[in-house]
């Protein structure tokens, strides 16, 4: 969705226009962790607003995504809604973008770049059922948010033998 940004700004300058938007992003055909976790489409609502001549982007993302826990491997919905706020300039001189203004050459804004690139960066890069998932079990491959699996996790492994003995004499 293109947003033009420049039809605001028109009236008298000290007054504050607003444009109201509101867009279904289809993002199912975006792989992440190795699944496409979008299955349903991205719902995107906000405003451009326009005050002395600077344009502001606010808008919240209502989604779900589903996959694969990356700790325990069971299967995972979650439902999420973010808000963004960005400033817009539709004129840059040679010099460089300021840090934190998104550029719209021409007063033409692409909202579903600016939502995709939103959403994917408000992720650490794994799936998880919760924060305190605990995984599978080393040994066994159990789910321990299941239980505990009864393996006997206080086998020390012989490769660390070396570093435990430094240790021991600090």
């Amino acid at each position: 969705m293109l947003l033009n940004v420049k039809q605001l700004g028109s009236g008298s300058p000290a007054s504050e226009e607003t444009l109201d938007f509101e867009h279904g992003l289809d993002l199912s055909a975006v792989r992440l962790w190795g699944e496409f976790p979008f299955s349903r489409p991205v719902y995107v609502t906000g405003r451009v607003a326009c005050r002395l001549g600077i344009y502001t982007v606010m808008y919240t993302v209502r989604f779900q995504m589903a996959g694969t826990c990356s700790r325990c491997l069971s299967d995972v919905t979650n439902e999420t809604e973010a808000a963004f706020t960005h400033t817009v300039l539709v004129e840059a001189g040679d010099e460089d973008l300021p840090d934190g203004f998104i550029l719209a050459p021409g007063g033409e804004l692409d909202l579903d770049e600016l939502v995709i690139s939103d959403i994917l960066l408000q992720f650490s890069g794994v799936l998880l059922c919760g924060e305190g998932c605990r995984g599978l079990c080393p040994k066994c491959g159990g789910n321990l948010n299941e239980g505990d699996c009864g393996c006997d996790h206080t086998v020390k492994d012989d490769r660390f033998q070396v570093l435990r003995e430094f240790m021991e004499e600090q």
